[in-house]
């Protein structure tokens, strides 16, 4: 049936590069564009006060689901608590409370993690709760372009992320976050303490992703693009 309207369209806007390749060989439409997510941050009243000491928190936006590989980020901050034991894990995200939002909970308990990382739940007040974190991370095994790491940019975090989907072409440069194989928590785990103990480097990647962010995936520059196409038609 979208095959078929397809010849009606005069545009089609896609929000990852997946879509616009997808769109172009499948559909009959022969003017496509790449329409990256934006991020914006809200205006919430802070609800959600994060545990754990000031300076010392990694935040996951992450709703919980097998993509987004939580087991894989819990197994590397198990290792950076040997080193940095007063470091602490917010994973904020919905709990579908299914199989795989269990083997989380059972791999917390089971490696006594109940002090260093704690799980929020769907939270409204995201970018107060960025606020108080002090570095972003995704370790999902698969995405488009994740909304979370534009608002990890935007709130001014350095974050380390999988090199999956659409993620590379946020973070281009090496200057603007880690990116880093997705399933390997031996790397995640390094690029983490990298941060943790590299101050300057953790802040000047956090500056540069913002700069991006803030010029190449606002609501300004998207509205630009947009209506630059309804010009056309």
């Amino acid at each position: 049936m979208l095959k078929l309207c397809s010849r009606f369209f005069n545009h089609i806007f896609s929000v990852n590069s997946k879509l616009e390749t997808w769109a172009k060989t499948t559909l009959k439409v022969k003017s496509v564009s790449y329409l990256p997510n934006y991020a914006v941050k809200n205006n919430n009243a802070l609800t959600t006060k994060l545990k754990g000491v000031e300076g010392k928190r990694i935040v996951c936006l992450a709703n919980l689901r097998p993509q987004k590989d939580h087991l894989n980020l819990l197994k590397a901050f198990k290792a950076v608590l040997k080193t940095e034991p007063m470091w602490t894990l917010h994973l904020v995200g919905q709990d579908f409370n299914d199989a795989y939002s269990k083997s989380i909970f059972e791999f917390i308990n089971q490696n006594k993690l109940e002090t260093s990382v704690f799980i929020y739940g769907s939270c409204a007040d995201t970018s107060a709760i960025l606020q108080q974190c002090t570095i972003g991370v995704l370790s999902s095994k698969s995405e488009g372009l994740p909304l979370a790491l534009l608002e990890y940019g935007l709130a001014g975090l350095p974050v380390v992320c999988t090199n999956v989907g659409d993620c590379s072409l946020v973070m281009s440069h090496a200057n603007e976050g880690q990116l880093i194989e997705a399933q390997n928590s031996i790397l995640l785990k390094k690029a983490l303490i990298e941060y943790i103990n590299n101050i300057e480097k953790s802040k000047l990647a956090a500056v540069c992703l913002k700069e991006k962010i803030e010029m190449q995936f606002s609501e300004d520059t998207t509205l630009i693009k947009v209506k630059t196409v309804y010009k056309t038609i």
